[in-house]
């Protein structure tokens, strides 16, 4: 029999398995991609078992590796499987001694392949095979089997202590599946060929494959029954939520909807299958609410309206969208009651809001009259206070004329006899304080004209000055223009040697006097700079005094002017002494007749306060009425705002019990 023949009926398979479990990934439920996986597993594995155990010659040249290779991928990927459902529980003992049987078992059967398959043409016996058959096999399956009785062990253990009976139901099929896979293992690929004394040693090889095949294929049947339940229990809850859930893909296309989202949509059987309908086709404004936020939107469902609170969660894993959840909780009814509370309270509000009108009006009136009965108050209290006012006043006059004409009867002949000597002696000092200034004036007058020769003087002596120093300029070039040709004949000099060695002092000489003279004209400058400087001050000195000269005159003038004018008062002061005695007399008629004026308007501005006293009191009885009136008034209003206040705070709280979710 060709075997080579197998490879592409084994591929076959496999690609099969492979391609139905991805698109069962795709398009099915968890339940339905395990048991593809599994079913393609378990038929691939049987296909090769059959062919092993089918009848053969005693020596035989197979490529052994490449015969087992085609069912080493699927056994890895159910074991990836596997251990992706272990990932998804609780990591204790069983799962733990079940992972590293597999792993052993994984690792042991590769090794016998290639042990055995090192070189594929090799003819094997049961005699050369043997050598190496009796001591593998046992330690392989010693190593394998007593994880496993440990995990059966605990797995027993725990179904004993377990109160759920589905859970005790599947912990007792995988209890009952291992023994049985146990058992099998040890009777077909240890027992049977001792027995037998099968002469083909490709058992041992198919011992651990087939035994960490059937292992792993009862760990998918228990994470199938445990994904079932989880599955049922998820699809229960799911359909058994008060809001209706729609979960989106990235691309917004609808992927489930639970019961309450269908009745809420009155979708029938047939419609429950929207996994090609976008959600924006099946609620008209869904971008109402932002991603990861919500809203209210309003739908018209078989010719009704409906109010619905949405919010949209997004799911989010490894930092990627995988989509979105959509709640939809139908806030209809609530909506009505709140329109219904609205006018109920509205109407409450307004009926207070009437109440509260008329009272504010009452308030008003009384308002007015308090205002009308306070102005008149007001105005008779004016009235009294300027009657007391002219009271004090007529008072001050009676006193005030009182001292006048004692003081005027006591103090007449001595002002008379004082105002003659004194305006005698003021004319006299006038006269003289005027002669004096006069004096004074023509002084400074004379100081004046002085003052302006000496800056004539100094002016001439800055020029002179300014002439100084161009001298000296000149003396100073003289001077430079010798030191240089003292310098040249001294050059001269010294070329000639002996000869003009004499000549050579003369011209040092002469450089030096150059020298000598240009430091002369030096000291020279910088002294006529310095008396420049002072000259300079002196002028501005000079012109300060001259200004202040004329101030002294302008001043000495307008004192002539003053002495002037108080001769003239001195003068008026002699007519009106004259006149001081009838003056007094006078005074004292009118003061004698002020003092009777006054004491007759005290009199009237008694009377008239008086009367004032009793408008007061006419006015305070009035203005008292009219307070209790709006007392009584005001605790009406007072009693109509807590109620109002109360209807505003229960249609509050009433609003916030009933708030739709967002």
């Amino acid at each position: 029999m060709n075997y080579y023949a197998l490879l592409p009926l084994a591929g076959f398979f496999l690609n099969s398995m492979l391609i139905t479990y991805v698109l069962a990934r795709r398009q099915q439920t968890a339940q339905v991609r395990d048991f593809v996986a599994f079913a393609g597993a378990a038929a691939l594995w049987s296909l090769m078992s059959y062919f092993i155990w089918s009848p053969m010659a005693p020596h035989w040249t197979v490529p052994l590796l490449k015969l087992n290779a085609p069912i080493w991928f699927p056994i890895g990927f159910l074991f990836l499987n596997f251990v992706y459902s272990l990932l998804e529980r609780k990591k204790d003992a069983p799962y733990v001694l079940t992972l590293i049987a597999v792993l052993i078992a994984d690792g042991l059967a590769l090794t016998t392949d290639l042990v055995i398959s090192s070189d594929p043409y090799i003819q094997y016996d049961w005699g050369r095979a043997a050598q190496a058959g009796p001591l593998l096999a046992p330690f392989a399956l010693t190593v394998v089997a007593l994880p496993l009785l440990y995990a059966l062990i605990l797995l027993s253990r725990r179904m004993r202590q377990t109160d759920d009976a589905p859970l005790k139901n599947q912990l007792r099929l995988l209890i009952i599946g291992s023994g049985i896979v146990l058992v099998t293992a040890l009777t077909t690929d240890i027992f049977i060929p001792i027995v037998l004394q099968i002469e083909d040693f490709i058992e041992l090889a198919s011992s651990a494959t087939s035994i960490q095949a059937i292992f792993i294929a009862c760990a998918i049947t228990k994470y199938q029954f445990l994904s079932v339940n989880v599955e049922t229990a998820a699809r229960d809850l799911f359909d058994s939520m008060h809001d209706g859930v729609i979960i989106v893909d990235q691309e917004g296309r609808v992927t489930q909807v639970n019961r309450t989202a269908r009745e809420l949509f009155k979708l029938t059987e047939k419609d429950t299958d929207l996994r090609a309908t976008r959600v924006s086709d099946l609620i008209d404004d869904y971008t109402v609410a932002a991603p990861g936020g919500g809203g209210e939107l309003k739908v018209h469902i078989d010719g009704q309206t409906r109010f619905l609170s949405l919010s949209r969660s997004d799911v989010i894993q490894d930092g990627k969208s995988l989509g979105e959840i959509v709640l939809l909780r139908d806030v209809t009814e609530i909506k009505r009651a709140q329109e219904m509370l609205q006018r109920h309270v509205g109407d409450q509000v307004r009926g207070s809001a009437d109440q509260l009108s008329d009272a504010s009006n009452r308030l008003t009136l009384v308002s007015q009259q308090v205002e009308e009965t306070s102005t008149h108050i007001v105005s008779t209290m004016k009235l009294m206070v300027e009657e007391v006012k002219r009271q004090a006043e007529a008072a001050g006059d009676v006193s005030d004329v009182t001292e006048r004409t004692a003081a005027i009867i006591q103090h007449v002949a001595d002002q008379a006899q004082s105002g003659a000597r004194g305006a005698s002696g003021a004319a006299d000092v006038a006269r003289t304080g005027a002669q004096t200034i006069e004096e004074m004036i023509a002084g400074i007058s004379t100081i004046k004209d002085k003052v302006q020769v000496s800056a004539q003087k100094v002016a001439e002596m800055q020029e002179s000055s300014i002439q100084i120093e161009k001298m000296v300029g000149v003396i100073q070039d003289i001077s430079a223009q010798t030191n240089l040709l003292a310098l040249n004949a001294a050059i001269e000099a010294a070329r000639a040697g002996e000869q003009g060695k004499g000549f050579g002092v003369v011209a040092g000489e002469i450089r030096r006097l150059a020298q000598l003279t240009g430091e002369a004209t030096d000291e020279i400058t910088r002294a006529t700079h310095g008396i420049r400087r002072s000259v300079i001050e002196v002028v501005d000195a000079m012109d300060d005094g001259i200004n202040e000269v004329e101030t002294g005159v302008h001043r000495a003038q307008e004192s002539g002017a003053a002495l002037a004018r108080i001769l003239q008062t001195v003068e008026a002061v002699n007519h009106q002494m004259k006149r001081i005695s009838q003056l007094a007399i006078e005074e004292m008629a009118t003061g004698s007749e002020n003092v009777i004026r006054a004491i007759g308007e005290i009199v009237q501005g008694s009377d008239r306060n008086q009367d004032s006293a009793k408008q007061v009191l006419v006015a305070a009885q009035a203005m008292q009425a009219q307070v209790i009136q709006m007392d009584d008034s005001t605790r009406s209003l007072a009693v109509m705002a807590r109620e109002l206040n109360e209807l505003v705070q229960a249609f509050a709280a009433e609003t916030e019990g009933t708030k739709p979710p967002v």
